[in-house]
């Protein structure tokens, strides 16, 4: 991947590295990155948004440690409305089959 632009603000204070704003730009995808890192205990609380292509972002807020990160996908609306449409016939056929 060729970046375009990669830029970040970062604060040290007593072992933790806040992030105040970390980017990467690409003609494949844009991440930005904000949070904390506890660099002794190695404790991640990291917030990250995705843009692959044209696609809706996706946000993951990641917890956990350097060797067990804990990434967890943040249903914003731009996904659940899409998510809600696709599944609209499942649902609408299931209301069917169990209609007396």
């Amino acid at each position: 991947i060729v970046f375009t632009e990669i830029a970040g603000d970062y604060v040290f204070d007593k072992g933790v590295m806040t992030i105040k704003e970390f980017h990467m730009y690409s003609s494949a995808a844009n991440v930005r990155t904000g949070g904390t890192i506890d660099l002794p205990n190695q404790q991640l609380n990291l917030q990250v948004d995705i843009v692959v292509g044209k696609l809706a972002p996706l946000s993951v807020d990641v917890a956990g440690t350097f060797d067990d990160p804990k990434p967890r996908l943040r249903m914003t609306k731009a996904l659940t409305e899409p998510v809600k449409n696709l599944a609209k016939p499942a649902v609408d056929l299931f209301k069917r089959l169990f209609k007396r």
